[in-house]
């Protein structure tokens, strides 16, 4: 696939190991201007503050944040960096975890319809103690995950800058290929929303993908 600019964004990749997999979970910040590397790395330690405080206390003790990876997209030859000062982190909760694979949909609205302007994050470390049943989590979880992820809106505000959803497609060809646009298009998150109903992610289960 063809370099996609994002103009003055960062990709925050929040790398973790699970079980004997590698699995991460990815964002985008907009910043001012282009973000240099002194930029880069305090936005990771944002990100890793706001997961240590908000996200790994109901984590499973068998997730790890190992590095956080940040990079510009302004230009293909951005800065890039790799983030491991107080890491690795694991998760707080010594409960049974759930299977790799079992996560929550954290979708991330921006006021405007359409899928170029709403994403989502899959949750990682679910525990059994979080179910009400086989396929759903507790009112009570749900309100403290979704407290959680809204905290990430506010770090990320907190440093004059802007989580946001960045989207580098629009539509397919006739092939069924995304057609990429000539830039990304980026639109502020106002909130998170967490689905009470248990999701799956296949590649997160071990041997299956990275």
């Amino acid at each position: 696939m063809p370099f996609i600019p994002a103009a003055n964004t960062a990709r925050i990749e929040m790398v973790f190991s699970q079980g004997g997999q590698i699995v991460e979970n990815v964002y985008h910040v907009e910043f001012a201007s282009a973000p240099d590397p002194t930029m880069l790395i305090d936005m990771a330690e944002v990100f890793k503050n706001w997961w240590n405080t908000n996200v790994q206390p109901y984590a499973a003790n068998t997730l790890s944040l190992n590095v956080i990876k940040a990079r510009d997209l302004t230009t293909e030859a951005g800065s890039a960096i790799e983030y491991t000062t107080g890491l690795p982190i694991s998760g707080a909760s010594a409960v049974q975890p759930l299977p790799n694979g079992s996560t929550l949909a954290i979708k991330w609205t921006t006021g405007l319809a359409g899928r170029s302007f709403r994403g989502r994050t899959y949750h990682l470390g679910l525990v059994t103690s979080e179910l009400v049943d086989p396929n759903h989590i507790s009112s009570g979880f749900q309100t403290t995950l979704a407290g959680a992820y809204q905290a990430l809106i506010t770090a990320v505000e907190g440093t004059t800058n802007n989580l946001v959803v960045a989207s580098f497609y629009h539509g397919v060809d006739s092939l069924g290929k995304p057609i990429p646009r000539a830039a990304a298009v980026l639109t502020v998150i106002d909130n998170a929303v967490v689905n009470s109903t248990l999701d799956s992610q296949r590649r997160r289960l071990p041997e299956r993908g990275s």
